[in-house]
């Protein structure tokens, strides 16, 4: 085989990769425990106190779209790209549902910097757009990592990615036909 047909291949393997991983139910996690560094911290402070302030050392402007996915691709593809050092970090945002609950959001592929680390400054930037009126959202968001990625989604339960809902759990056991029972005469 030569250079070429090797780099197709490899080019092709990792497309049948994004495709299993956009159709699986992958399962976020939690961040861990102990303390954050101080530089996030003082993005997070950024992010509360002068959240316009924020947005402009992003180079983030203003998001109007129809659809609160919209909105968050938008918002999130302008930070990424906005900065050198916010595009060496983070890769273009991705959409994704979720097939087990129907959940929409984006999944942005995170490098140099910890998973951690990089849910933590994606929930400053979210939290910045929102209290400087960037980006205006109709839903509940959850930003958690998936993977070595970091997955932000419309849920009004936090950790849901990837599970089923206990009223589910529930409707499926109540819609299972029960044995037939058999009574004395």
């Amino acid at each position: 085989m030569n250079m070429t047909e090797n780099t197709i291949r490899y080019a092709v393997r990792q497309i049948l990769a994004e495709k299993d991983a956009t159709t699986s139910s992958a399962v976020t996690s939690r961040p861990g425990r102990g303390g954050y560094k101080k530089s996030i911290g003082e993005a997070g402070a950024l992010a509360q106190k002068q959240p316009q302030e924020l947005m402009s050392r992003l180079k983030i402007g203003p998001v109007r779209d129809d659809t609160d996915i919209k909105r968050l691709n938008n918002l999130f593809r302008q930070a990424a790209t906005g900065v050198v050092a916010m595009s060496s970090v983070y890769g273009a945002p991705q959409p994704r549902k979720d097939n087990m609950t129907g959940l929409e959001g984006i999944r942005i592929p995170v490098r140099v910097i910890t998973p951690r680390d990089a849910r933590k400054y994606l929930e400053h930037t979210l939290i910045g757009a929102q209290n400087s009126k960037t980006a205006v959202f109709d839903a509940d968001i959850q930003v958690e990592i998936l993977g070595n990625d970091v997955l932000i989604y419309f849920s009004d339960r936090p950790y849901s990615w990837g599970r089923q809902s206990p009223k589910s759990k529930q409707n499926k056991k109540q819609d299972k036909p029960k044995p037939p029972t058999s009574e004395a005469p």
